[in-house]
């Protein structure tokens, strides 16, 4: 027989539960059904916590791309973390330090490699490494999905040595200040792909790129 939590009686006086509905409470709980899967490897059983976790709701997405990595079943997430780590990157998704090089950010870096597909993934990463030497204030989410939209939107008209000639002096954090203050949009990645492309603009001579985002 199972017994609802709500049936157990308190005791007014010393607010503490009935023996007897305890026992009724752990009695009815011991004949609930449970599935056991044994045998599983690692992979399979952090597959199983993926699926588990997602249905319940309760997954963060740091916590869920982790799993998947240790899985091994989701071929792009695989890509994404082999690419951040052939450019020299690492993907903190488990007690972030801020060091140089550590890419904490997770939903920017998904979007940026769905946008762009792989070989402009790395791509990106290899311009903000020349530019930036892996600073932090260049590898913010505000700071990934502007670089994403910059380079899908001028992919073929960059120049890649330029681009760190020009960028590397200036500060990432002042390209954040300069998009902070950018009250046009509410769209945080075309406020910093447009301070971008103002500093790519900025030396004289060289050919300018013009301004061809979808606002």
């Amino acid at each position: 027989m199972l017994v609802s939590i709500n049936e157990i009686k308190v005791n007014p006086g010393r607010w503490k539960a009935e023996p007897e509905d305890i026992k009724s409470l752990t009695d009815s709980i011991a004949e609930l059904p449970c599935l056991v899967y044994t045998g599983l490897t690692y992979a399979q059983e952090a597959e199983m916590y993926v699926k588990l976790d997602r249905a319940k709701g309760h997954l963060k997405l740091a916590s869920e791309i982790k799993a998947l990595l240790e899985s091994g079943t989701d071929a792009a997430v695989l890509d994404i973390d082999k690419r951040i780590e052939d450019a020299g990157f690492t993907w903190a998704l488990d007690k972030p330090t801020n060091a140089a090089y550590e890419i904490i950010p997770t939903r920017a870096v998904k979007s940026a490699y769905k946008l762009l597909g792989g070989p402009a993934f790395s791509r990106m990463l290899e311009l903000m490494a020349g530019a930036w030497h892996g600073s932090q204030s260049s590898l913010t989410a505000g700071m990934i999905a502007g670089m994403a939209l910059f380079l899908k939107t001028y992919e073929t008209e960059i120049d890649d040595y330029v681009f760190v000639t020009r960028l590397s002096a200036i500060d990432p954090f002042d390209i954040t200040q300069q998009a902070k203050v950018d009250f046009t949009t509410n769209k945080r990645r075309l406020r910093f792909a447009r301070v971008i492309r103002k500093k790519y603009n900025e030396h004289r001579g060289g050919k300018k790129l013009r301004y061809r985002f979808k606002d």
